[in-house]
């Protein structure tokens, strides 16, 4: 006993409690003589766990952890929770001296209670909710797509300033056909503008073609006032930089790039910052960044966002305030971030989640395989606040346990 981290005063308290409560002797007994077929109700949680019970010097132990009589544990728990330590911390300082059954349930009710504690606990920032931007005017923001109805195909063009829609009927969806399509229809609205006193910025026009994986380059060229508009490598649409291979190099460096600018001004005046301003900051500037249009990374390989799961791992090593090559699993698992590739899956499933009840956009790739792998209990959930718990602590325990 002389090696726990606990006071010969404090050892002699718990071993009178454990000589006055009854169930405990009860497993003393049970655990020398033998176990009985039939347990009573009150001693299921020792029994679950007899194999790794043993008594020694008028305690009884789990492993090499003190078993605490019920008379002592809201004490325990005060201690274990002392300083406003959140739920991670308080169970990794419990499974260091103490144990009884349920002592996790104790754990997070003891800390759930605090007020202090609910509104600081750390969190996977939420994404916030941003609107599309209106251009300075109209016509100077397009989208186009084909799309099919009643087995025919159609051109629809939607202006981004004034939600105008131009339509057009495609008799075929040749690499031909399309640009021609694409160019008839700016020429209108070249046309259209000036008589409403606006001009059509060529030097603003950006033209991204995205070809099926497999498919023969074409020119997919269109004709803007007479001038030649070809199609770029990349284009920017609200903050993410889309490449005509969908491989988002361009968007992870230039994410990289802000994150680490962002950790070198922080670094720099992490001498002056508590740990929990240094949280707050990080969480603001980086991960905020991190999780920003993430699901659209869904599918890369784990090379492609090794470089966002680096940035992330530095984050973490900041707040802390530990060396370049310390382990960064325990910092991130106390932070209660979940790793790159899990915040990706996390998103969609969110966006499969209000797919499948409010009726709303679909995923038919990646998705629905996540979907099928959560546990009952996570699918059939019908509150997405109760869902996004739920599927945070799954895949932090998939990926930290």
């Amino acid at each position: 006993m002389t090696s726990r981290p606990v006071s010969k005063t404090k050892l002699d308290t718990i071993r009178e409690a454990t000589r006055a409560d009854t169930d405990m002797q009860m497993v003393i007994r049970y655990n020398h003589k033998g176990w009985p077929k039939h347990v009573p109700h009150q001693l299921k949680g020792y029994s679950a766990t007899r194999a790794a019970l043993s008594a020694e010097d008028g305690l009884l132990l789990y492993r090499d952890r003190i078993a605490i009589p019920a008379s002592l544990r809201e004490e325990v728990l005060e201690q274990i929770h002392r300083g406003h330590q959140e739920l991670t911390k308080s169970r990794e300082h419990a499974k260091m001296s103490v144990w009884w059954p349920d002592i996790g349930a104790d754990i997070n009710r003891k800390v759930t209670t605090y007020t202090f504690c609910s509104i600081h606990k750390a969190t996977q920032r939420k994404e916030p909710l941003i609107t599309t931007p209106l251009p300075p005017g109209p016509w100077q923001k397009l989208a186009a797509d084909v799309c099919e109805l009643n087995g025919k195909s159609y051109l629809v063009v939607v202006d981004y300033y004034s939600r105008d829609i131009e339509i057009a009927h495609l008799p075929t969806t040749t690499s031909q056909q399309v640009p021609a399509r694409i160019s008839a229809c700016l020429a209108d609205i070249s046309v259209w503008m000036p008589t409403h006193h606006l001009k059509l910025n060529l030097g603003k026009t950006e033209l991204l073609f995205l070809p099926a994986k497999g498919s023969p380059m074409i020119d997919a060229s269109i004709t803007v006032e007479g001038s030649i508009v070809s199609p770029s490598q990349s284009a920017r649409s609200l903050g993410v930089i889309l490449d005509n291979q969908l491989c988002f190099s361009g968007h992870i460096a230039a994410i990289t790039r802000t994150c680490q600018f962002s950790l070198h001004n922080i670094w720099r005046i992490r001498p002056f910052l508590t740990q929990e301003v240094t949280q707050l900051l990080i969480q603001a500037l980086v991960i905020s960044c991190l999780d920003y249009c993430n699901s659209l990374l869904a599918g890369l390989p784990a090379c492609a966002i090794k470089p966002l799961q680096l940035v992330q791992n530095a984050a973490a090593r900041l707040v802390f305030n530990q060396p370049k090559f310390t382990h960064v699993t325990p910092l991130l698992s106390s932070l209660h971030w979940l790793p790159i590739a899990a915040c990706i899956r996390f998103k969609s499933l969110v966006l499969a989640f209000q797919a499948a009840r409010a009726r709303s956009r679909l995923f038919s790739v990646l998705t629905p395989r996540w979907w099928d792998d959560l546990p009952h209990s996570v699918r059939t959930t019908e509150s997405l606040a109760i869902f996004h718990k739920r599927l945070k602590t799954h895949l932090f325990r998939l990926h930290y346990h």
